[in-house]
């Protein structure tokens, strides 16, 4: 894979998150070719008690798709997502037009037991995917 390749594919995501309290996510996201699918490594970042926590996170999500559908179809999904952090598990799931603007919606099972942030309970996600390279022709 060279420069050009991966520039293509990769994008910077940022958002909104509610977790039992606010989080200004930031991160990127590989797409992967042919496979409807992406990876994104990203941080949560926000403010408790006065304190800045910040929460790294790994995501996986897979857009489904139709190969039957109309063009105004092709560009909204429907994914379902995978989260991953040192604080929590979260199966999600979503919409995206164009898979530029995402909004997703899950439950977060808590893995630590830590008193400061207690990490369960409902999420929800409000994204907007900017593409490092970007063709308008």
């Amino acid at each position: 894979m060279n420069a050009q390749s991966f520039q293509k594919n990769a994008a910077i995501d940022v958002g909104y998150v509610y977790f039992n309290s606010n989080f200004f996510k930031i991160g990127g996201k590989y797409f992967f070719d042919k496979s409807f699918s992406s990876i994104g490594l990203s941080s949560n970042i926000g403010c408790l008690s006065k304190k800045t926590i910040v929460i790294p996170e790994l995501t996986y999500t897979y857009y489904i798709t139709d190969e039957n559908r109309s063009t105004f179809d092709s560009y909204h999904f429907i994914f379902t997502q995978f989260s991953l952090s040192p604080k929590t598990v979260t199966p999600k799931v979503g919409w995206s037009f164009a898979t530029f603007f995402e909004v997703a919606a899950g439950y977060g099972i808590q893995l630590d037991n830590s008193e400061y942030y207690v990490p369960k309970g409902l999420r929800v996600d409000v994204s907007v995917v900017i593409p490092l390279y970007l063709k308008i022709f």
